[in-house]
């Protein structure tokens, strides 16, 4: 049966990552609750770890290779092709996933992980935009604009990053996902009206997003410690993920969104962190309303500036 447009975007898109987050992070999660001190135990964390690291990553992977109908012809998956430099993203990201989870599982202690993942990420995240951000023949004239993004860019992830580790080391901190979500429905809503194809991988984002969301709201692992928690080997990437498509979306609009609006979802996560830590002896439901509010007020205003500005995007 031949799907039509809408539903094929919704199954490679979204259902695909949605659902392999899903599993990726239930083994993550179950890699957060073994901290017991018995062998067995730790003898399952390395594989835990392992194999849901590879369930996430596998949603970018198998969300493209299905939209380029190569998905089920292992023999032509040579045939990938990057027609623009941001499509390395289908395969920077899942390797950043591999990458931590491997990381995380050399270094078994938290408070030594904590100390190295910073320097890490932010090195990925640099290097990352630099693939992916425009460059070689038709872009000379954008060279000082892509040195400004990668600057931007990476601090923002990092920013982004410190800001989420702050909420999920506080006591209620699993909605930290649902932050991207909203991140991620912001920048799909910007990116569909210059680049369709950008707004489509956004989707993919907020496919993992939401995977991550639906297994975070459901695990009670406490995390006292910075970087203590189980899903940050996901999230860092998809958090970069979500910087990356903005910075890209502003070399393929005529007429791009207000500085202030592009900041204000580039930093969402940072603006919900710091909301955050002002009223941290808070109720956790009134710090997740507290983000909510500033989430929803950020995307309603991008809502607005799509609409008031479609016939030009």
């Amino acid at each position: 049966m031949e799907l039509g447009f809408e539903t094929r975007i919704a199954l490679q898109r979204l259902a695909v990552p949605l659902a392999l987050s899903i599993a990726g992070g239930l083994l993550l999660a179950r890699h957060g609750r073994s901290q017991a001190t018995d062998s067995e135990s730790r003898a399952s964390v390395p594989w835990a770890m392992l194999l849901g690291a590879f369930f996430v990553a596998a949603g970018p992977l198998v969300s493209d290779l299905w939209q380029r109908e190569l998905l089920l012809e292992p023999t032509r998956w040579k045939e990938w092709t990057a027609s623009e430099p941001w499509m390395w993203m289908v395969w920077i990201v899942p390797a950043s996933i591999l990458l931590l989870a491997i990381v995380r599982c050399l270094i078994p202690s938290v408070v030594s992980y904590a100390s190295w993942i910073h320097p890490l990420s932010t090195t990925l995240f640099l290097v990352g935009l630099w693939f992916c951000l425009p460059s070689g023949k038709g872009w000379e004239d954008k060279v000082t604009d892509v040195v400004v993004w990668l600057v931007v860019g990476t601090l923002a992830a990092a920013w982004n990053q410190l800001a989420i580790d702050s909420i999920a080391s506080r006591p209620g901190g699993r909605w930290i996902p649902l932050v991207l979500v909203m991140q991620f429905a912001c920048i799909a809503a910007l990116a569909l009206q210059s680049y369709a194809m950008l707004g489509e991988w956004s989707l993919v984002g907020l496919g993992l997003a939401v995977g991550l969301s639906v297994v975070s709201l459901g695990i009670s692992t406490p995390t006292a410690l910075p970087m203590g928690w189980p899903l940050n080997v996901a999230i860092i990437p998809v958090l970069w993920m979500g910087v990356a498509c903005l910075a890209v979306s502003q070399f393929y609009v005529s007429t791009p969104p207000p500085v202030w609006l592009t900041g204000a979802v580039l930093l969402l996560p940072s603006a919900v962190g710091l909301a955050d830590a002002t009223i941290k002896n808070q109720r956790v439901w009134i710090r997740m309303l507290v983000g909510a509010m500033l989430s929803v007020i950020i995307l309603g205003s991008v809502i607005a500036m799509v609409m008031q500005n479609q016939p030009e995007w």
